[in-house]
């Protein structure tokens, strides 16, 4: 049985909210809506794991909860960064040393991550006059990216900047932007904006580094992929995407 979320995934609330022309969220509140994700791919990586296909089309969305889905692609963290170079993932969200079969790690996890950032908050995709593979490649050949809107406040744009950096080495890891995030979520121009802004992520959470023998078990194939399991608090899902 899998787990229903009534909002479907990312890349529909965004395709929603740009064709009924939504009003924009204040900044608090979106960056509310990414540290939900940025604390769930923590989770997975203190646990031992890398997604490897993070975007849009795999968070779900579930009331004010978002969830990290589809693992179909995620992998156990290499001990040794040479240990994987094979291409994998989605190319349009793919990070440029992945798109070059070099050696990489759970940073290109971050390399996404910064792009889902951008794409919250333009509600676009980036370099849509691309084809996937196409954009893949201006990013891995030309070091190309998108530009972050001018309005986006300084703190927030070093952020994504600094996630899509071309060395991973420069990137931060998951659990680093969890405190800029914080503190941006609960900045607001009003304290009425500041009760709006936390019914949109969960309480801040604390996850122990050790791999919960369910998520293990998962990976070993004893749950296949078209199954759901919700690891401690419901923002991390292991499910194929319905």
């Amino acid at each position: 049985v899998c787990e229903r979320c009534n909002g479907g995934t990312l890349e529909d609330a965004l395709e929603r909210a740009t064709s009924r022309r939504e009003p924009r969220l204040p900044m608090h509140a979106v960056t509310g809506q990414m540290l939900q994700i940025a604390r769930a791919l923590e989770h997975v990586h203190c646990s031992g794991f890398m997604h490897r296909d993070l975007k849009p089309a795999n968070v779900l969305v579930e009331g004010s909860t978002l969830k990290l889905s589809d693992f179909g692609l995620a992998c156990v963290k290499p001990k040794v960064k040479s240990n994987l170079t094979a291409e994998t993932g989605s190319y349009r969200w793919m990070a440029p040393e992945v798109m070059r079969h070099e050696p990489y790690d759970e940073k290109c996890d971050m390399y996404s991550f910064g792009l889902i950032c951008w794409s919250m908050l333009t509600r676009s995709l980036p370099f849509p006059s691309l084809s996937p593979i196409d954009a893949a490649f201006a990013v891995a050949d030309q070091a190309k990216r998108p530009r972050v809107p001018a309005n986006c406040s300084a703190d927030l744009t070093a952020l994504i900047e600094h996630c899509w950096a071309p060395e991973s080495e420069a990137r931060p890891s998951s659990g680093e932007v969890v405190g800029p995030l914080t503190a941006m979520a609960h900045v607001a121009p009003n304290p009425n904006e500041v009760i709006g802004a936390a019914s949109l992520f969960a309480p801040a959470l604390k996850f122990a580094c050790s791999p919960p023998g369910a998520l293990r078990r998962a990976f070993g194939g004893l749950l296949s992929d078209t199954e759901i399991l919700t690891i401690s608090q419901p923002v991390v899902s292991l499910s194929a995407q319905r």
